[in-house]
C-alpha cells in the first residue's frame, strides 16, 4: 500500500525524489512507495534543501520546505546596490565638475578681456585643479561600479543549483545546515565640498 507526500515550498522550485526531477511546485499529492526516500527542492538564487523521509504505507507525509537566499545570490545584490551606489557619486562628481569649469570660462573670459586680477587668476587656477581631480575621481567610480554591475550580473546568472545524488551516489549523512554568515558588501560615494571619493565594507 503506497503512502502519500504532499510538498509546500516556493512556487516554481523544483522537487527531486530520489535523483528524480519530479516537476516544478506546487504538484499535486504524491503516491510512493513506504520505505525510506531522498527529497530535494531547488530553485534559482536559493539553497538547496535536501531531507531523508520515510514514507509509511497508507500514510501522509507533509512537509513545509523554507529556501533562502544562496551567498551567491547575496553577493550578486550587494554588488548591483554597491555598482548603482558608485554610478551614483560618479554623476554627482561631474556634475560639480561641470560647475567648476563654468565659472572657470567666466573668470577666463574675463582675463582675454585683460580685467583679470591677480587674486582672480590664483581663483582661476583653483578651479582648473578642482575640475580636473573631480573629473578624475568620477571617471574612477564609473567605472569601479560599472565592474561591480558587471561581476553582480555575472554571479547572478551563474547562481544555478547543484542537486545532490543526480548520479545515484548516496549523500553523506544528514545534519543539521549551518546557518550561514551573513554576506554583505556596501559601497556608497564620498562628497565633502570639492573631494569625490568612495567608501567600500565587505563581509563573508
Amino acid at each position: 500500500l503506497p503512502g502519500t507526500l504532499s510538498v509546500r515550498s516556493r512556487p516554481g522550485a523544483n522537487l527531486w525524489l530520489d535523483g528524480r526531477l519530479i516537476g516544478a511546485l506546487p504538484l499535486p499529492d504524491l503516491r510512493l512507495p513506504p520505505g525510506r526516500h531522498r527529497l530535494s527542492v531547488t530553485a534559482r538564487g536559493r539553497r538547496v534543501v535536501t531531507q531523508r523521509i520515510h514514507v509509511t504505507a497508507g500514510g501522509e507525509t507533509k512537509l513545509a520546505i523554507e529556501l533562502i537566499p544562496s551567498r551567491q545570490r547575496r553577493t550578486s545584490l550587494g554588488l548591483f546596490w554597491g555598482g548603482g551606489a558608485l554610478a551614483a557619486g560618479s554623476i554627482a562628481g561631474l556634475i560639480v565638475a561641470l560647475d567648476r569649469q563654468q565659472e572657470a570660462r567666466e573668470l577666463l573670459r574675463q582675463r582675454e578681456a585683460g580685467s583679470l586680477s591677480a587674486g582672480e587668476r590664483d581663483r582661476y587656477d583653483d578651479l582648473v585643479s578642482r575640475r580636473n581631480r573631480l573629473r578624475a575621481a568620477s571617471a574612477g567610480l564609473g567605472t569601479v561600479g560599472t565592474l561591480s554591475l558587471l561581476v553582480g550580473a555575472l554571479l547572478y546568472s551563474l547562481d544555478r543549483p547543484e542537486v545532490p545524488g543526480l548520479y545515484g551516489e548516496d549523500p553523506a549523512p544528514e545534519r543539521p545546515a549551518p546557518k550561514a554568515a551573513p554576506s554583505e558588501i556596501m559601497a556608497g560615494p564620498i562628497w565633502d565640498g570639492d573631494t569625490v571619493g568612495v567608501s567600500a565594507t565587505a563581509r563573508f
